[in-house]
């Protein structure tokens, strides 16, 4: 019997461990480099921003002093006006870690 409960509660330590490692740990590997905007009225998966409050960060605007604080890049064929805006994922991760510290 010893060596049974011996177990379990090797198993709940086990289990309490896996639950308290950080998120970020486990989800390291699946980190995308760039991301895209999100669709008008839609969040972004990975932070719960908004398209409007991404598009704040990533374009130079007067209230961010025409300084984004989050790098993106602007990919298009050759010949074409329009393209795909690409957000650096770990300048918005970064940029979103020092916001909560600042709090």
């Amino acid at each position: 019997m010893r060596c049974e409960e011996e177990k379990t509660i090797t198993q709940q330590e086990t289990i309490m461990k896996k639950i308290n490692e950080p998120a970020i740990a486990k989800t390291d590997s699946l980190r995308p480099e760039f991301i895209r905007l999100p669709k008008s009225g839609h969040t972004c998966p990975f932070t719960g921003l908004s398209r409007t409050s991404l598009n704040e960060l990533i374009m130079p605007t007067e209230r961010n002093g025409h300084r984004p604080p989050v790098r993106s890049y602007s990919v298009c064929k050759e010949g074409q006006s329009r393209g795909v805006r690409l957000i650096e994922f770990e300048s918005l991760a970064s940029y979103v870690r020092n916001q909560a510290k600042a709090v």
